[in-house]
């Protein structure tokens, strides 16, 4: 979806549909659980993720993930190459449990959040 720049625009879940109905309710659950991804990093469940038996092109080290409301909650991490840190690579949910189950789950020692 591609915007034009105006200021007086104001961005709206109902402008948004208007606008590209299709684009809208394939990114509307990311929208609307994007505020979770505070509460996945402070309290997660954490997986080595592997994509091997999974039809993705899902590409990550590690997920953290919550179940809310009967939907799983990802959030995909990556290990940065030139460091020992790890970014947030994909935000996404999902009804099944297919990405997490019999995977290998790590134990939470600590988290820390650094922000730039």
């Amino acid at each position: 979806m591609r915007l034009n720049h105006d200021p007086s625009l104001k961005l709206t879940f109902d402008f948004l549909k208007a606008t590209d109905r299709t684009w809208f309710k394939s990114k509307r659950n990311r929208m609307l659980y994007f505020p979770f991804v505070h509460q996945i990093v402070q309290n997660p469940t954490v997986i080595v993720f592997s994509n091997d038996g999974l039809n993705t092109n899902l590409d990550v080290d590690i997920i953290l993930y919550n179940h809310l409301d009967n939907t799983y909650l990802h959030l995909g991490l990556d290990k940065d190459p030139d460091s020992d840190y790890y970014y947030p690579k994909s935000f996404y949910d999902r009804k099944k449990d297919d990405h997490i189950s019999g995977r290998v789950q790590l134990p939470v020692k600590h988290i820390n959040i650094e922000i730039d």
